[in-house]
């Protein structure tokens, strides 16, 4: 398994909203993580606009080569990166 980590801009606000089927407002609820048909979806669309033609990229994900996760955060303090799956119960992020 690889994983990759992508640095956002400091203080970058995302919302994952999730759809209720019991309630009449779509997006009613967030989640705290990126589920992959969001990241497909994004990377797909983009890679779309950059060239014009996504069906080569979309063939590597049909014929297995390349497969994706959902996105989850992780906190970087120095060269120390804090993984948040599992979700962690307490963080010193002031320790030494």
């Amino acid at each position: 398994m690889f994983a990759a980590y992508i640095p956002l801009q400091p203080h970058t606000m995302f919302q994952f909203g999730e759809i209720k089927a019991d309630v009449n407002v779509a997006l009613n609820h967030t989640s705290h993580y990126a589920p992959s048909d969001i990241l497909f979806s994004a990377l797909i669309n983009s890679y779309q606009e950059l060239t014009g033609d996504a069906s080569d990229f979309v063939q590597h994900f049909v014929n297995g080569h390349l497969a994706i996760s959902s996105l989850f955060y992780y906190l970087k303090k120095g060269e120390t990166l804090v993984h948040l799956l599992p979700r962690p119960v307490f963080i010193d992020l002031f320790a030494k």
